[in-house]
């Protein structure tokens, strides 16, 4: 089994002629793509055995985990013998064009292949300081994406689908991977929930130092908006989030400048913390609930982690 499984594997990537040097670069991608989730999973289910203490929970989120994957191997064999069977009725090149056709056009209407998998991106975009426009390296960025789904003319429902992260080159830039999930219901449509950005030193996007202000640096803030925005008028808080707040989301390939604000006070920065750590299992962005054990926002979790750890060796 196994030697038929490793000369299996041998031969896709045997190269005879052109036509197998262009398949090439389309098995390498997916074999990037399926070695990538398989990390992934590992990842995931090593996070679940070290940070749940419920072991029903555990066996639950494992025995889902395993399930998805076990379907879409269903799925990857299913158009491996339809593959083979077209070929041997010598129709594989018209059922490639219809494949591509069909793909085409649920990419279009609802940003999937097949309706199977779900796709929605990249995004890019700049991170720069509020008061001087200065790009700011080094900063975390994650989007968060969900399935909206339809079960009938009435109902349907939204599903996180996946969250992504980038870091911020030195001139600020970012470009945020695309978002992707696989998802058994072809009456759906994937899209980005919103963008969080965190940077040791400034106040996170979306803002929320604002909540940590006394009434000194309300009055300090008050000025400051008054000064530069003197159209924005109402509560101090609300004015400040609604500046620095986009009130619409990302469009894909258009840029999009972030501008975040340094938080300069002690109990700022705690805030922000407090606002982009992990509570328990899960940590919220936005109105979005991600799995503590998501390994594809690793780096978000880790540098909150070390600014948590700075900002307590301050304060004890």
């Amino acid at each position: 089994m196994l030697k038929k499984a490793y000369e299996f594997i041998i031969r896709q990537f045997q190269v005879k002629n052109r036509k197998d040097a262009l398949l090439l670069l389309l098995k390498l991608g997916l074999a990037y793509f399926i070695l990538n989730e398989i990390y992934a999973d590992f990842i995931y289910m090593k996070c679940l055995l070290t940070r749940l203490e419920d072991r029903y929970e555990i066996n639950t989120m494992i025995f889902s985990a395993v399930l998805k994957r076990l379907t879409l191997i269903g799925i990857f064999y299913l158009i491996y013998r339809s593959v083979r069977y077209f070929r041997r009725k010598g129709i594989l090149d018209i059922a490639a064009v219809v494949f591509v056709f069909i793909s085409l056009i649920t990419s279009l209407f609802c940003g999937s292949v097949l309706g199977i998998f779900y796709w929605d991106g990249p995004y890019l975009g700049r991170v720069v300081d509020a008061d001087s426009g200065a790009p700011v390296a080094e900063a975390s960025v994650v989007a968060i994406w969900s399935v909206e789904y339809i079960n009938s003319p009435w109902t349907g429902g939204t599903s996180f689908a996946d969250a992504r992260e980038a870091v911020t080159d030195e001139n600020g830039r970012f470009i945020l991977p695309i978002g992707r999930t696989f998802w058994l219901w072809p009456f759906s449509r994937i899209m980005i929930n919103g963008i969080s950005v965190f940077k040791s030193g400034y106040d996170s996007y979306p803002p929320h130092m604002q909540y940590s202000w006394n009434k000194d640096d309300m009055k300090i803030w008050q000025k400051k908006l008054n000064r530069l925005y003197p159209k924005h008028q109402g509560n101090i808080r609300e004015r400040y989030e609604e500046i620095f707040t986009h009130n619409y989301l990302p469009a894909r390939f258009e840029p999009y400048t972030i501008r975040l604000n340094q938080a300069r006070s002690l109990r700022e920065q705690l805030r922000v913390v407090r606002s982009c750590e992990i509570n328990g299992f899960t940590f919220h962005i936005r109105n979005d609930e991600i799995n503590g054990c998501n390994s594809h926002v690793r780096k978000r979790k880790n540098m909150v982690y070390e600014e948590k750890k700075k900002l307590k060796s301050i304060t004890d």
